[in-house]
């Protein structure tokens, strides 16, 4: 990614955000934001703080496309992400791990694993959803 709006664009886009929601999020006004993503201007300081700690990425990477690691060296393709719990954690490692090992053929498979895998997840959760709501359809009915 080349510039500014770019990243900031990837960032809105790959989280299925709207200006709107991201403004509302974050405190940065919506014209703002569109000027932002479409590079007419570059955000100021305390915008740059809101937006890479909404995103969970560094204002480095942002302004630079680069995410220094400790050791000081550069990794352009670093993002923080912020994991509810251990055992999460620990998966999300593996696949990591496993997708910087593999070979090209390995990355697809993993890419496709984690496709079918949140499909289905989300298939399960409107599933439930149904369910809820049909049962609570029926418990109204007999409430009344």
């Amino acid at each position: 990614m080349e510039s500014v709006g770019e990243r900031l664009r990837t960032l809105r886009n790959a989280r299925n955000l709207t200006i709107p929601q991201v403004a509302k999020f974050t405190g940065v006004g919506k014209g703002s934001l569109s000027d932002l993503e479409n590079n007419i201007n570059n955000p100021g300081k305390i915008n740059l703080v809101r937006l890479s700690e909404f995103y969970g990425v560094s204002a480095d990477w942002i302004l630079f496309g680069d995410q220094v690691d400790e050791n000081g060296e550069i990794n352009d393709n670093s993002i923080k992400l912020t994991v509810p719990n251990l055992e999460l954690a620990a998966l999300f490692s593996q696949i990591i791990e496993i997708w910087e090992n593999g070979d090209g053929e390995m990355k697809v498979w993993v890419k496709k694993q984690l496709e079918l895998g949140f499909a289905q997840a989300a298939r399960e959760l409107k599933n439930k959803k149904k369910v809820r709501r049909k049962t609570k359809r029926i418990l109204r009915k007999i409430d009344n």
